[in-house]
């Protein structure tokens, strides 16, 4: 398969929407999922967006951001692939189609996302930069996940990040994302790990 056999667009309906289920469910630990039932209601509002890709009229991959934060940042907070279609392209041109729709529709200075290991490199290469924080995320009934925390800038420039707008969003991300207290040890214990600003 190509990458020029992929469209892109909304889900169009129930079957898309058990297949974005389908998906997270596959691509993403328990704690990392958020209900279907919450996210489409979500997108129907407007507080998310998501974009799928489709080949031969099948969803293969999806990408969701939480665009409406209240805060200095707008969230990747998903993006999947058909495992098997790893390699292909169609996880990168999602990311750069999300990057694109950041750019031209939303008006935080911030995009955000929980970069898992494997997913690092190519954030990278779109432009997203470390954050200086031992960031982490809470588990039910487990210990806390580290992930690594990315920013990238409205217009797509490499300028660095103030420590202290990191700190508001990444404040932000843990408490409303999270539902943790301001003053929550988890919470505390990332924002005490970024350097002085």
């Amino acid at each position: 398969m190509s990458k020029h056999s992929i469209r892109f667009g909304a889900p169009k309906g129930d079957a898309d929407w058990a297949a974005i289920d389908a998906l997270m469910t596959a691509s993403f630990a328990p704690h990392e999922r958020t209900p279907i039932a919450e996210l489409r209601p979500w997108v129907a509002e407007g507080s998310n967006s998501i974009d799928c890709a489709f080949s031969a009229g099948r969803l293969v991959g999806f990408c969701v951001l939480w665009e409406r934060t209240n805060s200095n940042y707008v969230l990747l907070s998903y993006v999947a692939v058909d495992a098997a279609l790893h390699g292909r392209g169609i996880g990168t041109a999602l990311c750069q189609r999300a990057v694109d729709r950041f750019h031209r529709v939303c008006g935080a200075p911030y995009l955000v996302l929980e970069g898992m290991e494997k997913a690092v490199p190519l954030y990278r290469r779109l432009k997203f930069q470390d954050l200086p924080c031992a960031y982490r995320t809470p588990v039910a009934g487990g210990e806390p996940a580290s992930y690594t925390l990315m920013a990238g800038n409205r217009g797509g420039r490499r300028k660095s990040i103030s420590i202290r707008d990191a700190r508001i969003f990444t404040k932000h991300l843990l408490s409303q994302g999270y539902a943790l207290a301001e003053d929550d040890p988890l919470v505390r214990e990332v924002l005490a790990s970024y350097p002085a600003a």
